[in-house]
Order: structure tokens, then sequence, then C-alpha cells
């Protein structure tokens, strides 16, 4: 199955869903929350993380699916935008993006996935 999520400006994200390899899709339906800017990664564990950049640079995850979603975990109170992530060998996800505006510079964020919560790991 492929799952889309799909921006607005205006009102909360949306998402479709294509059990067909993108053929064709079902009805878009509102997800619930705002967000621009989605980039989704599935987790080895299983779970589906989706970072997005408004109202903050934050992450959702879903453990059904996507379901449902938890979150958000406010990785950053900056917009950042199109946040981009990765697996690292240990299990840790490297969330990585962009601040928007002038002097802006890409930052980063380690996430912990355990069971079915993601956490912040601390910067040192």
């Amino acid at each position: 199955n492929l799952f889309a999520a799909l921006r607005s400006s205006r009102v909360n994200m949306h998402c479709a869903q294509s059990s067909d390899m993108g053929k064709t899709w079902g009805p878009v339906q509102d997800i619930g929350f705002k967000g621009h800017c989605p980039y989704l990664y599935r987790h080895s564990s299983g779970l589906i993380l989706l970072g997005v950049r408004i109202p903050a640079t934050s992450i959702y995850w879903s453990t059904d699916e996507t379901a449902t979603w938890k979150g958000p975990l406010q990785v950053d109170a900056h917009t950042g935008a199109y946040p981009s992530m990765t697996e690292l060998p240990d299990g840790q996800v490297l969330f990585i993006y962009y601040e928007e505006g002038e002097g802006s510079g890409i930052r980063a964020a380690f996430l912990k996935v355990q069971g079915d919560q993601v956490e912040m790991i601390p910067s040192e």
C-alpha cells in the first residue's frame, strides 16, 4: 500500500491511499492536523514517521499503518522546511531540515524510537 500526505496552507493536511502501487487512489481524507512539507519514513520497528514544518518543526508517528497518528513531538521551535530522515545503524533517526529566512542554515536532531513512542535525544 502507498500513503500520500497532502499539504494545505488553509486547512489540515489530507491523505490518500493506493493499494495498486499508485495506479488509482482512494478518497482524500483529513489527516487531523496542520502540516507543511510532509516527509514520510518507515522505521525498522514498523512505526511510520511523518516530519512536518508547521506549526513548528515536528514529528508525528503511526503505529497502525497511518490509521491514527500520535504526536506532535516538537523537534524545533523554529520553523524548518523540507525535513528528511534516515535510520542509523543503532536504530536512532537522524532528522535533518533547513531554517527559512535570512541567514538560514541546516539543522539536525536525533530521535529515539522505543516501542510505540518517539522521543528526542538531547544534544551534547
